[in-house]
């Protein structure tokens, strides 16, 4: 089976869905799938007949359009070829999106033999908008791009709050510096690490929180390999994940420090699975968020709990279980 992966972004790119491409095509190799990623093209609508050119020479058994992704930008070539060409689609977001985005989302939903998910939030918001593709869409989640440090006890966990996650606006990183002045107030024994790259187009930003958290207690580690990011994600005892629309299985930043078994205190949303009440707690502002972890800290019986809760969760979302999910849609298609 030949797989073609379209993607306006791709590693070293700095993109989620680019980053989550990269490990399903690494994930599909160990099973035996010949999978091969098209990125880097001209995605205007004046473009497409080179496009299709392009996509017809990978001679490919299916082409599976992975949406949105900061390299598409606004262009609408990859709806064109969703249309001329049969194709799979994976819509990473619609119900944050904006309202012109969503409403480019229908040129997906004319001729696509398949419609990926990541949440069943959001396929049924996309279904309340397009009821056409109930038939036709389904949901597979998505996994952890971090890899695993091994043997590493939870009790060599340090005294730090992570953070996690690509640094730009309508992510809570305000929250999280907020939360660090509820700490320097507090004279309190953890710090906070923030982890993470920063988008482009948004260096004045970034810089603009560097200096908001100069006199609290922030260590910032911008652009770090995998390796050492796995290594900073393992040594948080605990991490604060202020989503502003809340926790949900597209989650990533969350995925990879329940995988490394740190505790977690969010943000519920509309689409939080009720299953992530076993293993996360939930804050509403940073002065909750300090409330719990400083119940947890002195209650180390409880924090181990969660700590497991969190580890055993993570389990949902192995990559080599969403390759063979997807290989299985592959082979209804052919």
């Amino acid at each position: 089976m030949r797989v073609l992966f379209v993607a306006g972004s791709y590693p070293p790119d700095v993109c989620g869905v680019g980053d989550y491409t990269s490990c399903l095509v690494a994930a599909m190799a160990q099973q035996e799938v010949q999978a091969e990623v098209l990125t880097g093209q001209d995605w205007r609508p004046s473009a497409i007949p080179k496009l299709l050119k392009i996509v017809d020479s990978y001679n490919a058994d299916i082409i599976h359009i992975q949406y949105p992704t900061f390299g598409f930008h606004r262009h609408l070539g990859p709806q064109l070829l969703a249309i001329l060409r049969p194709c799979v689609i994976t819509i990473h977001e619609v119900s944050q999106a904006h309202i012109l985005r969503q409403l480019s989302l229908y040129g997906f939903s004319l001729r696509a033999e398949k419609i990926i998910f990541t949440t069943e939030g959001e396929k049924r918001f996309a279904e309340s908008w397009s009821p056409w593709i109930s038939n036709k869409s389904t949901v597979i989640p998505i996994g952890v791009n971090i890899p695993l440090v091994e043997n590493l006890s939870r009790h060599s966990a340090r005294d730090i709050i992570g953070y996690f996650g690509l640094i730009r606006p309508a992510k809570g990183l305000e929250q999280v510096i907020e939360l660090a002045s509820i700490l320097r107030k507090n004279k309190s024994n953890f710090s906070i690490r923030i982890t993470g790259k920063v988008v482009h187009g948004h260096e004045s930003y970034y810089s603009s929180l560097v200096a908001l958290s100069k006199d609290v207690p922030i260590e910032w580690c911008i652009d770090v390999d995998d390796h050492t990011l796995a290594n900073l994600i393992a040594s948080c005892k605990f991490a604060y994940l202020p989503f502003p629309d809340g926790v949900s299985e597209r989650r990533s930043t969350a995925l990879a420090f329940m995988k490394a078994g740190v505790g977690i205190i969010t943000t519920r949303g509309l689409q939080t699975p009720s299953y992530m009440d076993q293993a996360l707690y939930f804050a509403s502002n940073p002065a909750e968020a300090f409330k719990i972890i400083n119940e947890l800290s002195i209650n180390p019986e409880k924090l181990h709990e969660l700590q497991l809760r969190t580890k055993e969760l993570s389990q949902r979302y192995t990559w080599d279980k969403i390759a063979h999910q997807h290989i299985m849609l592959y082979r209804e298609l052919l």
